[in-house]
């Protein structure tokens, strides 16, 4: 067996690939809704789990802004305890599609700081909008991937 061989199954071995599934943050229930802060201030943060089942890599967010106005939105994915969470990345939403009846749209958005958090590790986030007249509100889920058997 050659050095690249042995060194080519060693990585497919690390990184699982024959396992991964994709999981959605909170599983099987409503998305979480975070209110933003006004004039980018953020709001408090939302909890997408408590504790989290598998080790679990944060690749993405899911969300839809509930206003009907024109906005920005940045939402920041955090992880740690309540009070002490510490943000890993930043998702930026630019809201121009509204229409004269209203229509929300949902956005899916790749976290370019992608994340790997233990088991029992609590996943949490916050939004901020750029209106400076009112706070708006989202939903949002976190998109994951996992192995299976961890």
């Amino acid at each position: 067996m050659s050095v690249l061989s042995t060194v080519n199954r060693l990585f497919l071995a690390f990184i699982q690939t024959d396992n991964q599934i994709g999981i959605i943050i909170p599983t099987a229930a409503a998305p979480i809704t975070l209110t933003g802060g006004k004039a980018y201030a953020f709001g408090a943060y939302g909890e997408f789990s408590a504790s989290l089942a598998a080790q679990t890599w944060i690749v993405g967010v899911y969300a839809t802004p509930l206003n009907t106005a024109v906005d920005a939105y940045q939402i920041e994915a955090a992880s740690g305890a309540a009070a002490a969470e510490v943000v890993f990345d930043r998702a930026v939403i630019e809201r121009v599609d509204v229409t004269a009846v209203g229509t929300l749209a949902s956005y899916e958005i790749p976290l370019l700081a992608r994340r790997r958090l233990a088991a029992t590790t609590r996943l949490a986030g916050r939004v901020a909008n750029a209106a400076a007249g009112a706070a708006n509100t989202v939903t949002a889920k976190m998109r994951g991937l996992t192995s299976v058997g961890l």
